[in-house]
Parts: C-alpha cells; sequence; structure tokens
C-alpha cells in the first residue's frame, strides 16, 4: 500500500504491532516524489500484486516521470541564467545618515534635505524617506556627524594644559573681526 501524507509520522510502533498481531511485515520510505515511484516501490519484490479495477497499467514507466526530471532540471537551469532578485532593501539608520553626513561634508539640516531631493531626482529615495518617516532622527544624525567631526580635535586639545593653548594661539595669526593683534594683546597680558 502507498500513502501520501501531509507530514512525517513515526512508524516503528506500527511496525511492531502489525508484525506482532497480524505477522505481517511492513516498510516504510519517504523518498518518493510520484505515485509511480511509490508503486515501484511497493512491487518491488511482489509479481502478484492485487490492483483496484480501474487501477492504470503501470509495466511501464509513465510519462510523470520523466517530465518532473525534466521540469526541475529546466528550473536550475533557468534559475542559474536569472539574476538574482536582490532582496529588500533596509531602511537607513542613523549611523548609515550619519556616514553619510560626515563623507558628503555636511553641516546643516537644509544642506542634508538638498541631497535627498537630489538623490530622489536620480530615483534613490531613502534618504528622503528617513527624513519624512524619522524627522527627529535627522538633528540626532547630524548632532552625532558633528561629534564624530569634532572628537579627534577636542581629544587632543583637552591633553593640552592652558599655557600650552596660548602659546599655539600667540604663535598663529588670526584675522577674526578685522581686528589685527587685538588678541595678541589680551593672550600676551594673561601669559605674564
Amino acid at each position: 500500500m502507498a500513502l501520501k501524507l501531509a507530514r512525517r509520522g513515526r512508524w516503528l510502533q506500527v511496525r511492531r504491532f502489525l508484525d506482532e498481531t497480524y505477522s505481517i511485515k511492513v516498510h516504510f520510505s519517504d523518498n518518493h516524489n510520484t505515485y509511480y515511484s511509490a508503486y515501484k516501490y511497493v512491487t518491488k519484490e511482489h509479481n502478484e500484486c492485487l490492483h483496484s479495477e480501474q487501477h492504470p497499467d503501470l509495466s511501464s514507466p509513465p510519462k510523470t516521470e520523466r517530465a518532473l526530471a525534466s521540469k526541475k532540471r529546466k528550473a536550475r537551469e533557468k534559475k542559474a541564467c536569472r539574476p538574482r532578485k536582490s532582496r529588500k532593501q533596509r531602511a537607513l539608520t542613523v549611523y548609515d545618515v550619519n556616514q553619510l553626513i560626515l563623507a558628503k561634508k555636511i553641516t546643516t539640516r537644509l544642506e542634508l534635505v538638498c541631497l535627498a531631493v537630489e538623490q530622489s531626482r536620480e530615483g534613490k529615495c531613502e534618504l528622503s524617506q528617513f527624513i519624512a518617516n524619522r524627522n527627529n532622527k535627522v538633528d540626532d544624525a547630524l548632532d552625532v556627524a558633528k561629534e564624530f567631526r569634532d572628537a579627534e580635535m577636542k581629544l587632543v586639545r583637552s591633553k593640552k594644559s592652558r599655557i600650552q593653548l596660548l602659546e599655539e594661539a600667540k604663535e598663529d595669526h588670526c584675522t577674526c573681526d578685522g581686528r589685527e593683534g587685538a588678541w595678541l594683546e589680551a593672550a600676551t597680558q594673561t601669559a605674564k
């Protein structure tokens, strides 16, 4: 007998029960995809099998077995030839936007929005979606990017004493506010 079941079962108890109760030896296999394959397995040791009146003549293999193998082979060939579908692109994270801000040297929200509009024209909508859907995270990304950009400079500066900073400032040339040298007098008086 051949049965096609929806899921696997544990057949050891059934096998023992049939052997002990009725002295019937049974074998189980789950290696069959088609009825013909299961039929050949069931009838491999028995030349005289009982068939129902409507049972088809399976003395020679039907076309279905070959057709199934051919279909599988063609599917494999087709799969090997066509390019893989790309996975759904994940949404941008604050880190991703932060890295973009650092790479493009963006300092304001307006510059970031302009970049998003420019990318949208090219068909890249991820940044626009990030700005639209996570509006509160845009400022976080800008702040984190500024923190990343200034981190090394701040660390170096924090390791210097105030006297070292003033001595470096004395060596530099300042052009702020058009008052050349006004800062130099203040620094000189403080250093003394």
